[in-house]
């Protein structure tokens, strides 16, 4: 990549935003539309993932000399790219269309998951729809009420969905529950 008009997150979780600020690093500064749930938690979530990263960089760092064709390890960004991060963050309201740039617009759709977490459709004045799930809950959680897409979506012209689990469900809410009290008991 050389350049980036506009960046859409679904949602603050590392896999999902991690690696923006590298972005932001690389090719300077540029939009980055998300709902207030997830600009809300990027600093916390992306103030994790730097101390994560420099600790990978320090351990990398300190073992590159006992290592034969070791590469040089540089640190593809920063902590002032960590905190530019927020001040792009452009929050969008559920079911609101927003102009990215030129003809070609978003809006985001509950998704349940996470505080924020949003689908997007993209639409451009040809009528080209792209709808892209992001992570999803279909049913609702302690924190978080299920994904709500509307039933009159229409049609659409290419689906992008994110599928964790495939195959498997969680198991019931009151037995994860259940399981935590018996493990903190246990700790405690």
């Amino acid at each position: 990549l050389e350049h980036i008009d506009a960046l859409v997150l679904t949602h603050a979780h590392t896999d999902h935003v991690g690696w923006v600020p590298a972005l932001v690093r690389k090719l300077g500064e540029f939009d980055i539309y998300c709902t207030a749930g997830t600009a809300a938690l990027l600093p916390v979530v992306l103030g994790d993932c730097y101390r994560h990263y420099m600790r990978k960089i320090q351990r990398a760092k300190e073992q590159a000399p006992y290592m034969r064709n070791a590469s040089d390890v540089k640190e593809e960004y920063f902590e002032e790219d960590v905190h530019l991060v927020s001040s792009l963050a452009i929050t969008c309201e559920y079911g609101h269309q927003e102009t990215l740039f030129g003809d070609v617009s978003i809006r985001f759709f509950e998704a349940g998951h996470i505080l924020g977490a949003a689908s997007v459709l993209i639409e451009d004045r040809s009528g080209r729809r792209i709808f892209i799930s992001g992570d999803f809950s279909s049913f609702p959680q302690l924190t978080v009420p299920a994904g709500d897409w509307p039933e009159d979506l229409g049609e659409i012209d290419l689906l992008v969905m994110e599928s964790t689990y495939g195959n498997r469900t969680h198991s019931p809410i009151a037995d994860s529950r259940n399981k935590l009290i018996s493990l903190i008991r246990e700790t405690t």
